[in-house]
């Protein structure tokens, strides 16, 4: 056993506190509640339709807990596209204010669909923290998401400027007679690798289709 202050316990030390302070830097740049677990909203009520961390917009994009399958945990985030009446977008969004400027990161989610939903689209975007000009932008239509199996969605982009928003968008059917609904679950924003920034998602005026 190696004696406390002796060269062989400090570097074990020293490997210890990297990992730790590594790990601990990591965690500051991680999405929070990626799993939509913690319920949100005034009274943080676990029957909340609201996902801590998470803000929302648009209409019928809530925090499901009895709907299955799940990929993580006992919730998800779902699109009811069948109570959706009108032309506008609904999406969830969440800041993550210290990644470091121009290193890029890749965000995913998984999504699943009911058999027969109609909705338009669904696109994963990057924007800069707080909101603005999308910095990166994946459009994926109803074909690219199997009905009731979990199917990962992801976009890479990086940020001119400290920290980042990453956001969840739906475009209602162009069909009146709209159908079925999107299921989220597993988010998580990683470090890009080498190949995910060769092929970074670029927006082109605001928007760029799945790459194939």
């Amino acid at each position: 056993m190696n004696a406390v202050g002796s060269p062989a316990s400090r570097t074990a030390l020293a490997v210890a506190c990297s990992f730790a302070f590594a790990g601990a830097a990591f965690s500051a740049e991680a999405l929070k509640n990626a799993s939509f677990e913690e319920p949100g909203g005034d009274g943080q009520l676990y029957i909340s339709d609201r996902a801590f961390s998470w803000e929302r917009w648009g209409a019928w994009f809530n925090r499901e807990m009895t709907w299955a399958p799940v990929r993580e945990g006992q919730c998800l985030m779902a699109y009811h596209h069948w109570q959706i009446q009108g032309e506008d977008t609904s999406g969830v969004y969440q800041d993550i204010p210290d990644v470091p400027a121009k290193q890029a990161r890749t965000f995913r989610v998984h999504a699943t669909r009911d058999k027969g939903t109609n909705a338009e689209f669904i696109e994963l975007r990057i924007e800069p923290l707080s909101g603005g000009q999308p910095l990166a932008s994946r459009l994926y239509r109803m074909n690219d998401i199997k009905a009731g199996k979990w199917t990962e969605l992801s976009v890479t982009g990086q940020s001119p400027t400290k920290g980042m928003r990453v956001l969840v968008v739906v475009k209602p059917g162009r069909s009146s007679n709209r159908k079925g609904a999107v299921k989220f679950d597993a988010a998580a924003l990683r470090e890009a690798s080498v190949q995910e920034i060769a092929a970074m998602d670029a927006p082109a005026n605001g928007l760029s289709r799945r790459k194939r």
